[in-house]
């Protein structure tokens, strides 16, 4: 298992790292979590989830679709399917 900081995008070593401060949206919730910008691709990331995200980008790169997209598909298709029937039955 390679322990280098590398980009799980584009496997770039090139990064760096800030600590997610105040906002006046959500105040001080999530302030002070790292987070990691590679500078060659420019994907931001939680340095916690780069093992998740890598093997998201390796199943991309053989054709399949990570969970994430996986989820977001079929949730677009609910809301289809909730739109027609709700068109139909107006």
């Amino acid at each position: 298992m390679n322990n280098e900081a590398m980009c799980p995008k584009c496997k770039s070593t090139s990064l760096s790292s800030t600590n997610k401060g105040y906002s006046l949206l959500t105040g001080f919730i999530g302030s002070g979590k790292v987070m990691v910008t590679c500078m060659n691709c420019g994907l931001k990331f939680d340095p916690k989830e780069r093992r998740q995200l890598e093997q998201n980008y390796d199943l991309n790169k053989k054709g399949e679709l990570s969970q994430d997209q996986k989820i977001k598909t079929i949730s677009f298709i609910v809301v289809v399917i909730i739109a027609v029937i709700w068109y139909l039955t107006k």
